[in-house]
């Protein structure tokens, strides 16, 4: 099972078809996903709930949808990953540090470092961690540190591979740059996926073939590690275009 995190914060997982679920389900991979706070149709209080609170409370809030399938028995919970993009990019690099209950994750175009994410970037400046957390990066440094994943990249046990688009001005490359210099110093089992030529539009407008070749990384990612058990990282496809 892949648990799936949707970005924003503040947008919401309808009924519209994603091909990633259905790629992964044609793997042999059940998909899991919900809108924790800060998620869109719930009403203007959930919407607000998770301000100057990106991390632990919606984590708690996809961890206790998690726990409710494995009380069910529709879940192996020694068999799940996660992944998300953008903001769930964030929340899955959130996760991973702060659990080690998942034997895989896929964390794109992700927010990293709140410092960086918030001082730069095409929403970067004065005003986007002032509506999100309520005080300034400067007036606050030691916040947005504990509130960035970068922070607890030291504790990530699970295997990670870290997706991002060159071109990406809302969440700039820097931000998987940072976690995977961290994660590779580190000798942790982490892999970067760099797209060149694309934006953090790559799932939804980008490139046909690069989308294609996108979704198959993943599913690939997720396969090796959950339906086939492998502990190491798969093996790069040298003959790749």
């Amino acid at each position: 099972m892949v648990l799936e995190i949707h970005g924003g914060p503040a947008t919401l997982y309808g009924w519209s078809l994603m091909w990633e679920w259905q790629v992964l389900a044609a793997n042999g991979i059940s998909v899991y996903a919900c809108n924790p706070r800060g998620s869109q149709g719930y009403g203007q209080p959930f919407l607000t709930a998770n301000h100057g609170d990106w991390g632990d409370g919606p984590m708690r809030d996809v961890m206790a949808g998690l726990e409710g399938l494995a009380a069910d028995g529709l879940v192996d919970p020694d068999r799940m990953g996660v992944t998300g993009g953008s903001y769930g990019g964030y929340l899955t690099s959130w996760i991973v540090g702060h659990t080690d209950r998942f034997k895989a994750a896929v964390t794109c175009r992700s927010v990293n470092d709140m410092v960086s994410e918030m001082l730069s970037g095409d929403i970067g400046g004065p005003t986007f961690g002032l509506s999100e957390y309520g005080v300034q990066p400067w007036d606050d440094w030691d916040l947005y540190r504990r509130h960035s994943p970068l922070t607890y990249a030291t504790s990530v046990t699970t295997p990670l591979l870290i997706q991002h688009a060159e071109k990406d001005l809302r969440c700039t490359i820097i931000q998987a740059e940072e976690l995977f210099a961290v994660l590779r110093s580190l000798r942790k089992t982490v892999r970067l996926m760099r797209t060149p030529d694309e934006s953090h539009e790559l799932t939804r407008s980008g490139t046909p073939f690069r989308r294609v070749d996108n979704l198959r990384l993943i599913a690939d990612w997720f396969r090796h590690f959950l339906v086939d058990g492998k502990t190491g990282l798969p093996r790069v496809d040298r003959n790749r275009g």
